[in-house]
């Protein structure tokens, strides 16, 4: 029998952000606080460059 501590295992999150029409002034707080909080960024070609500065740098893109 294999006994797994699960107290350190971190809980599973995905968190969509909108990026709304590109204009990076009109991201939310929210969406913000997930950039900054992320582990995994995907996006699109469309996505405005400046909506990624707000990710950690260690985040995989």
């Amino acid at each position: 029998m294999i006994n797994i501590n699960t107290k350190n295992i971190k809980e599973p999150r995905i968190t969509l952000v909108g990026a709304g029409p590109g204009d990076a002034e009109l991201i939310t707080l929210k969406g913000i606080k997930a950039l900054k909080t992320a582990d995994v960024v995907l996006y699109d070609a469309l996505v405005n460059e400046e909506l990624l500065e707000f990710a950690p740098a260690d985040a995989v893109r």
